[in-house]
């Protein structure tokens, strides 16, 4: 993690994931996630995209909740209309691979 003295370009280890202006240690792990997915919290919640309206798939099925790489697909499965997942900082923070999480039969699913 950065110190409050370090500039937004640096960590400790010197390996950045940047997204949206956002500098992160590639390698860190953080409370709000598990074994490469994440957890179902208040944190998480404020930071999911299809909560914060910019998921198109999210907006068009009328879903209302979000946050499914926690709690995996909805039924009945939703029709794609877009993914903005790997924006997510949820996505970056807990190291996440693939997209549609809300169609997944499992979180492991690769569905793209």
């Amino acid at each position: 993690m950065r110190s409050p003295s370090q500039t937004a370009g640096e960590t400790q280890s010197g390996a950045l994931v940047t997204m949206q202006n956002v500098a992160l240690p590639h390698t860190a792990r953080f409370a709000s996630c598990r074994k490469m997915t994440a957890r179902h919290t208040y944190e998480n919640m404020g930071k999911c995209l299809c909560y914060k309206g910019a998921c198109p798939t999210f907006r068009h099925n009328n879903l209302s909740k979000g946050l499914f790489c926690a709690i995996g697909k909805r039924q009945p499965l939703p029709e794609k209309k877009g993914c903005p997942c790997n924006s997510c900082l949820v996505w970056v923070e807990c190291g996440l691979t693939g997209l549609y999480f809300c169609t997944r039969e499992t979180l492991e699913e690769d569905t793209r």
